[in-house]
């Protein structure tokens, strides 16, 4: 049953999935085709070494995507492109579990004080998310209350900072930004499963926080429902593959 203690239904948002469009391709095609661009066209310089670093990086070739970002920092013109390739090397470095690194890429990027909006708000949850990890939940506070304030329609920084008062013992606000992490986006669980565990371990919060239980009865209703909404992109790529190998008068049957 709801908590009768919560009378205002909550809102959540479910981002509406989209087939991709467009070919279907592998790595390996994908890789051909921008190593031909390059060279080819030497103006496409940039543009390519960022293509083959997202390539490399989703086949796990890591060494190799993260030589590509290299090469892309040392011609990144401006702030702006310099704090992008920093973002991303902070990136290779957290899949590596390097948040040591990490926070030394994202620190760099910070210091570029871009003005693009999207980037602003990367480097700021990012470099909170790294700290957290290294348990330097204070210095992540601020960090993530900057990227929570720059867009609240992303789940990221809202997960993180609860993340964050979470290593700071202050339960009580961290459950309330699992909450509206799970709101800003129902699709993602991550904040759920943060929510739930906090809730098992310290079972006080459901009388102590008015209102708890029927939040987390109704997240639970909005992770399923997003989860019912999400599309089988492995499918719909198998059966794009299929019809582009299909000779084109096997259609006129």
């Amino acid at each position: 049953m709801s908590d009768p203690s919560q009378k205002t239904p909550l809102e959540f948002r479910v981002p509406i999935p989209k087939l991709p469009e467009g070919q279907a391709v592998t790595l390996e095609e994908c890789e051909r085709i921008v190593l031909e661009r390059l060279e080819k066209d030497p103006t496409s310089r940039k543009q390519s070494l960022w293509d083959l670093a997202m390539i490399y990086s989703a086949a796990g070739r890591k060494e190799q995507s993260l030589e590509c970002m290299r090469k892309l920092a040392v011609l990144a013109e401006g702030p702006e492109e310099r704090a992008r390739c920093y973002l991303a090397l902070g990136g290779k470095r957290e899949q590596a579990n390097d948040f040591e690194g990490a926070v030394s890429y994202y620190m760099a990027a910070f210091e570029m004080e871009p003005q693009n909006t999207d980037s602003w708000y990367w480097i700021n949850n990012n470099l909170g998310y790294s700290l957290v990890q290294l348990g330097r939940c204070d210095e992540a506070e601020g960090y993530l209350q900057r990227a929570v304030a720059i867009d609240q329609g992303r789940s990221n920084a809202f997960k993180n900072l609860g993340l964050a008062l979470l290593g700071r013992n202050r339960w009580t606000e961290a459950a309330d930004f699992f909450v509206r992490a799970t709101q800003a986006n129902a699709a993602d669980r991550r904040s759920l499963v943060h929510l739930e565990q906090l809730v098992s371990e310290h079972p006080e919060l459901l009388t102590e926080v008015p209102g708890l239980a029927g939040k987390i009865e109704e997240c639970r209703g909005a992770v399923n429902f997003a989860a019912g909404m999400q599309l089988d992109i492995d499918k719909h790529w198998n059966e794009l593959r299929r019809r582009q190998r299909k000779p084109w008068w096997a259609f006129w049957r």
